[in-house]
């Protein structure tokens, strides 16, 4: 019989002084059920019971009854000699302690562990290796922290006691029941490994919590809770994936997930159930799913980008309770391809979003970030000043909403020297476009055989290359920022709205007095003052500007504004109403507190202004300063002014 040797002494020199330190181990011991024939025969037999435990890791010698302690690692195999050809089971007898079980690379047949009162890892730095086939641990597992390590997959299905930090390192950890719901703890998952939570499994009271960088699979079956007081920490890193698979599905019940700080990347496959309770974050948003919310009572905000990531969304995000809302951020691209019908709206806060599917309610760009893509709006969409577009040829983004545009810049994905001519960028056939899209576009991939330009009219954005400039300025025709307004008794003033042009500016104006044929010829500036009129008449004024190439390309006129000269006439509006003019309390000389009848505007004491102050409302203390008026008058209020 082979004798066992219970530790090793192991000396090593501790220091230049000649001084000897000794270390104790745990022995090393085969599963091994054919004696003294080489080799460790079959897996079948009894933890506690068989006298299978052998110190020959070659399989030549007998085997022994012998107590495993939490300083001993037990092998099922090497990575030279196989256990066993076909499936089987190693039962465990009572409860059983051990610091590491290791299942040998060789090994092809699977090995289960199942039985007995408890398997309890301890000792220092436990662990269960796998390194080649797929193992089962059936029995409950017990003790603190441990590592699975190897490229294999182990499954744990008992309900494990085990607490503190769960490491896996590599290959698949995979879970079942009682294994994952049963305790608290955490689970740190390597770059490369998985960690696998199978089939219908609940969520352990108190708070268990998912890092790392590696991946946090969900397969099977339904994973959450439907009690309070169980929560889910996720908080992975960018490289990490969070993949729920294919008849696999996410319920946040009760607050269940908790998503603070995570980054990683959401594959939804399956279902994820928002319910009510936390936010999602996560990075980029990928996979062929659907993300639903199951009531109505809090609204929810699923936000995408955080870890910088781009990826791309073919599923459906859908609201059938409640309202969900989408907010990208993060510097990547998100690309939804998907039918998608969230009410709640869409904020692109950083990065770029892709509608290359559809998307229902309004969606909103702040500066710096992009919108574009081939597929449907419907909401309402505004972009921010430094908001920008990104558009393809001839593949035009539909929108259905009202769009309005701050002079955002466009992006163009375009082939490699596209030819001349005017392309489809954008339509819109109901809400229309309010306002207009830079001219110049920039080139963000691909080339033109001639210079661009885009053109914004209420309901397209096209592009338009070509060497030979016939475009007008835009707007088309042209429109007044401030319409014509009476100076005083014999002078009208206006300004035009600032055309651009892409392929020749400047640009310059040209004004016109309709009545007596005054006009202010082509300059440069967008404003014009009309004098030597007759106070009391009414003249009507119209601009129109061009650009400056060899032919100058024209707009069309203006509509017609009249104006009357006269000493100009305006109206208090102390709380700064736009088109309106509101009574009550404010300071005479502070910006925008009267009203022109077309815009608010500041009192100008150079001029002999009439003061009309009254509109139904409330009285109040007005202060004055040093006021130059042409008359005061107080009409249509209640109370006093003072």
């Amino acid at each position: 019989m082979k004798q066992n040797i219970r530790s090793v002494m192991a000396i090593a020199l501790a220091g230049c002084m000649g001084l000897l330190t000794a270390r104790v181990d745990g022995a090393t011991y085969y599963w091994d059920t054919d004696g003294s024939i080489g080799g460790f025969g079959d897996i079948a037999g009894m933890w506690g019971t068989s006298a299978f435990w052998s110190a020959d890791s070659t399989g030549a010698s007998d085997g022994a009854l012998t107590p495993i302690t939490t300083s001993d690692g037990i092998n099922f195999g090497t990575d030279t000699l196989a256990l066993g050809s076909t499936a089987s089971a190693v039962g465990v007898s009572g409860a059983v302690t051990v610091n590491s079980i290791t299942f040998g690379a060789a090994q092809a047949a699977p090995v289960t562990l199942s039985g007995g009162t408890s398997i309890t890892l301890g000792g220092t730095t436990p662990s269960i290796t796998v390194n080649n086939a797929s193992n089962t641990i059936s029995s409950v597992l017990a003790g603190s922290s441990f590592t699975k390590v190897g490229n294999g997959t182990l499954t744990l299905s008992g309900t494990n006691t085990h607490t503190g930090t769960t490491t896996i390192s590599a290959g698949t950890l995979r879970l079942q029941g009682g294994a994952f719901s049963t305790t608290p703890r955490t689970w740190s998952i390597a770059p490369g490994a998985v960690l696998n939570i199978a089939g219908n499994t609940g969520i352990a009271t108190g708070t268990t919590t998912n890092s790392g960088a590696g991946t946090l699979r969900v397969s099977g079956g339904a994973w959450g809770s439907s009690a309070a007081n169980r929560f889910v920490a996720i908080s992975m890193g960018a490289e990490a994936v969070i993949d729920l698979q294919a008849g696999a599905s996410m319920a946040g019940y009760y607050q269940g997930f908790r998503w603070t700080g995570n980054q990683s990347t959401l594959n939804v496959d399956g279902t994820l159930e928002l319910w009510d309770g936390n936010q999602v974050t996560a990075g980029p948003l990928t996979g062929a799913g659907t993300i639903t919310k199951g009531t109505a009572v809090t609204p929810q905000t699923l936000t995408v980008g955080s870890g910088n990531g781009s990826g791309t969304f073919s599923g459906t995000i859908v609201n059938p309770a409640g309202t969900i809302a989408l907010t990208k951020t993060g510097t990547g691209t998100q690309t939804l391809s998907g039918n998608n019908r969230y009410s709640g709206g869409t904020t692109v806060s950083n990065g770029v979003l892709l509608v290359n599917g559809s998307i229902t309610g309004s969606v909103s760009v702040v500066s710096g970030a992009y919108l574009g893509g081939t597929g449907a709006i419907t909401g309402n969409v505004t972009f921010a000043s430094g908001a920008r577009a990104i558009f393809t040829n001839d593949a035009p983004l539909r929108f259905t909403g009202t769009v309005t545009l701050n002079g955002s810049a466009v992006h163009l994905t375009l082939p490699d020297n596209l030819a001349e001519g005017t392309y489809l960028l954008a339509t819109n056939t109901i809400g229309g476009f309010s306002g207009t899209f830079a001219a110049i576009p920039v080139i963000a991939s691909g080339s033109a055989v001639a210079p661009c330009v885009t053109s914004t009219d209420a309901n397209a954005v096209r592009l338009i290359v070509s060497s030979t400039d016939t475009t007008a300025p835009t707007p088309d025709p042209m429109t007044f920022a401030s319409p014509p307004a009476a100076l005083n008794t014999s002078t009208v003033v206006m300004t035009a709205s600032t055309a651009t042009d892409g392929f020749n500016p400047p640009v310059e104006y040209f004004f016109t007095n309709t009545v007596n044929g005054n006009t202010s010829g082509w300059i440069s500036g967008t404003v014009w003052t009309n004098s030597g009129l007759t106070e009391g008449v009414s003249y009507g004024y119209r601009v129109k500007a061009r650009d400056s190439a060899t032919v100058p390309n024209e707009t069309a006129f203006s509509s017609v504004f009249n104006a009357v000269p006269s000493e100009p006439t305006i109206f208090w509006d102390a709380n700064n109403t736009v088109s309106n003019r509101t009574d009550g309390s404010g300071t005479w000389l502070n910006p925008n507190q009267w009203w022109t009848g077309n815009a608010n505007s500041t009192w100008d004491n150079t001029l002999p202004n009439n003061a009309v102050i009254g509109n139904g409302g409330a009285g109040g203390t007005i202060t004055l300063g040093t006021v130059t008026a042409g008359s005061v008058m107080f009409t249509n209020f209640t109370g006093t002014y003072t």
